[in-house]
């Protein structure tokens, strides 16, 4: 028998570079130790780890009992890259989790056999007892169930990264973070779970809008036992689903996982074990979605947006809830506080006036999306600080519109049509009448431009000038009618006010980039009279005119231009009369009651 050789230190190479390094020194022992029997060698020399073993940092393997317990045990000596995790049930062995730059010194033991351990696998006797299907099946419940109670009983960190690797693996990652939470939740202590099944009721019934429904009466008669039910039913069988509900957002891991980490921040809200890996949101959901999980959760299907409740009624609807103390006080039940709270740890919700923005379209986006628009925000008010007002908002959203696509598009589209939207746009066109700074009227034209390009195309839209030119056509659109090409004649403002602003030179060059962004297209050709329209834009940015004022300069510089033609004979003096009076009907006056606001 061939003494056993002292041990190697750790290699200091990644796990691939590691195991190449273990076959190049037992293929040199073949060479140097002829005493050595050629079977041992070949033994190893073989890959007999599997072949993700190379990608991994740990690996779980199982050891008989005896060696462990063993007086001289060699499992029982300090080292860095070797955990005893615990013993198994049936007594017989104990999970070894190890490192896998310590494979070589495990080899040098004789315990390769070790290694082909499937802590996944079902027993010989569950598959002569319940089939093969059914077998595989409890084996992967049985290491959910053992890897959640080790995990959360402080065994050591590699045990749970081992584990984590080999549910990911082997398809049970979502089984193994289901079965993580439900162990927490059952597991907490007592106030925890009152507290949390407290907050599971107050839930619910934000999304209900009567509190005397049907609805709101069964989840009020719950108790403790009977709102904790579901998680239960997942810590028996850990496939079993937490929710059903299958949102159309298009997902990596699908609505479970959503669901997981809900559950995850309302037990952390709750006073329960943080688990940071739980806290995996994806951000592609919307609150209207994320509300749809919690609904399933607690049994609801209200359409309340969360939040939106009278404290009183919610605090006496509440006070009749199993698990709510009879004499809570009802300064120690805030209410208003709680929504708020779990808006901040869950993305179910937004505080009233959140950026200034309708909640038809914050609820219609994901968290990522309505952070994108905030940072939009922050970005324009920071190149033109003139801007940063709060009911520039709304006309700020507009403009994202322009370079944004896919469903935050779809939800800005669908908004546009709608009522608050049509009122928004009639004070956009008087706002854009009146006297205005610059910066201030070129995001309203942005945000009048951006708006009728959200609205649905029809057969009848036209890109040409209908009363005869595009600045006639802008008078007719601000006096409160609707005309076809409403589209080009807003576009076409934008790039004369493009061209006016660019002849200011670098003074206004952040509101320029502004307006070229929102246009998003190369300049039109020119028409015969976008010269109109560039004295009009001219007045209303050089000279802070009304639009009432800028159409009577306008007007006069052409009468002005076509006396000019008459004294240098360049045309007859018929051709200029009907010129003339052309131009008085090409730009009809606003009404005199239209409010000059210069």
């Amino acid at each position: 028998m061939h003494a056993r050789p002292p041990p190697t230190p750790p290699s200091t190479l990644e796990p691939a570079a590691a195991w190449s390094e273990f076959r190049q020194i037992q293929v040199t022992r073949v060479v140097e130790n002829s005493n050595t029997t050629l079977e041992y060698n070949v033994e190893f020399s073989k890959p007999t780890l599997d072949s993700d073993l190379c990608n991994r940092s740990w690996k779980l393997i199982c050891v008989p009992a005896h060696e462990i317990e063993s007086g001289h045990s060699r499992w029982l000596n300090s080292e860095p890259g070797i955990s005893i995790a615990g013993k198994n049930e049936d007594g017989k062995s104990y999970d070894i989790v190890i490192h896998a730059s310590y494979v070589q010194r495990l080899f040098s033991w004789g315990c390769e056999q070790y290694f082909d351990h499937d802590p996944t696998a079902p027993t010989k006797e569950d598959i002569l007892v319940h089939g093969t299907w059914e077998a595989t099946k409890r084996g992967r419940a049985r290491f959910l169930r053992k890897a959640a109670n080790r995990i959360r009983s402080g065994c050591c960190r590699e045990y749970e990264e081992c584990c984590r690797d080999l549910a990911l693996s082997n398809g049970l990652k979502i089984p193994l973070e289901r079965a993580l939470l439900t162990h927490d939740i059952l597991e907490s202590d007592p106030p925890v779970r009152k507290r949390f099944t407290r907050y599971l009721v107050f839930l619910g019934l934000n999304l209900l809008q009567n509190f005397d429904s049907c609805e709101a009466l069964e989840l009020l008669a719950k108790d403790q036992a009977d709102l904790l039910q579901p998680f239960q039913k997942c810590h028996t069988d850990p496939f079993k689903a937490l929710s059903e509900f299958k949102v159309p957002t298009k997902t990596l891991h699908g609505s479970e996982l959503q669901i997981i980490s809900l559950v995850r921040g309302l037990f952390e809200l709750s006073g329960g074990i943080v688990d940071c890996r739980q806290h995996a949101l994806d951000q592609k959901y919307t609150i209207s979605d994320n509300l749809n999980l919690c609904k399933v959760l607690v049994g609801v299907t209200g359409t309340n947006r969360f939040g939106d409740f009278d404290p009183k009624e919610m605090y006496d609807a509440l006070l009749k809830s199993k698990v709510f103390i009879k004499d809570v006080d009802i300064d120690t039940l805030d209410t208003v506080g709680w929504s708020m709270q779990m808006m901040k740890f869950l993305p179910i919700g937004f505080r009233e006036g959140y950026l200034d923005l309708p909640f038809q379209v914050l609820s219609g986006l994901g968290s990522a999306e309505v952070d994108l628009v905030g940072i939009y925000f922050e970005h324009t008010y920071h190149q033109c600080p003139s801007l940063r007002k709060p009911e520039n908002n709304i006309l700020l959203l507009l403009t994202w519109s322009s370079i944004t696509h896919d469903r935050p598009l779809q939800v800005l589209s669908e908004w546009a049509s709608s009522e608050d939207t049509l009122n928004l746009y009639q004070r956009l066109v008087g706002d854009f009448q009146k006297s205005q700074e610059p910066e201030q009227l070129v995001l309203i034209l942005a945000a009048l431009l951006c708006h009728g390009r959200l609205l649905p195309y029809t057969s009848n839209d036209t890109a040409q000038p209908i009363n005869g030119c595009y600045l006639a056509d802008l008078d007719i659109l601000l006096s409160g009618k609707s005309l076809s090409n409403q589209r080009t004649v807003f576009e076409r403002l934008g790039f004369s006010s493009l061209r006016v602003l660019t002849n200011f030179g670098d003074e206004h060059e952040d509101i320029i980039q502004l307006l070229a962004v929102t246009l998003d297209k190369d300049a039109p050709l020119l028409e015969p009279f976008d010269g109109f329209t560039d004295q009009y834009a001219a007045g209303r940015i050089k000279h802070r005119l009304s639009h009432l004022n800028a159409c009577k300069e306008v007007r006069g510089l052409r009468l002005m231009e076509t006396m000019l033609e008459l004294s240098t004979g360049d045309e007859s003096p018929s051709q200029s009369i009907d010129n003339i009076s052309e131009d008085y009907c090409m730009i009809e006056l606003p009404e005199k009651s239209r409010e000059d606001a210069r």
